[in-house]
């Protein structure tokens, strides 16, 4: 950006004093001077974009390693998890065979008990029968 510091000071001559035209010419002239000064050009654009990718790039990498290790630490879960579902399965297969055995006890078991509670029933009746016979005589 460019200044025309004489073309200013001609201008200003008409409204001011030479002093005070120069004056103020040479405050406007410092003012651009610093303005130039902090203004980015296209280099120092280019040169932070530039600066901006290679951090992309380094920031891309390294989520890139943390995805690897979370997967990787996911996998050994999954592993961990799909064990511990055998154990399971294993463990609930062993209480159902033990359970089935157990009910087939206890069918076992009842099947005793009625077939001696209609023993005894028919020995009773039986034995009532012929007392009522005998008394009968």
């Amino acid at each position: 950006m460019t200044f025309d510091t004489l073309k200013l000071s001609k201008a200003l001559q008409g409204a001011f004093t030479t002093e005070q035209a120069e004056a103020l010419t040479d405050a406007f002239s410092s003012t651009a001077q610093n303005a130039r000064e902090d203004l980015a050009t296209k280099i120092d654009l280019s040169n932070v974009e530039i600066a901006l990718r290679a951090d992309l790039t380094k920031v891309e990498a390294s989520l890139r390693g943390d995805l690897t290790k979370v997967e990787a630490s996911l996998r050994g879960v999954e592993a961990a998890l799909k064990g511990d579902i055998l154990l399971i399965q294993t463990d609930l297969r062993k209480v159902e065979t033990t359970l089935r055995g157990e009910i087939q006890n206890l069918k076992v078991e009842t099947v005793k008990w009625i077939v001696t509670a209609i023993a005894f029933n028919l020995l009773g009746t039986a034995g009532l029968m012929i007392a009522l016979v005998k008394f009968a005589k």
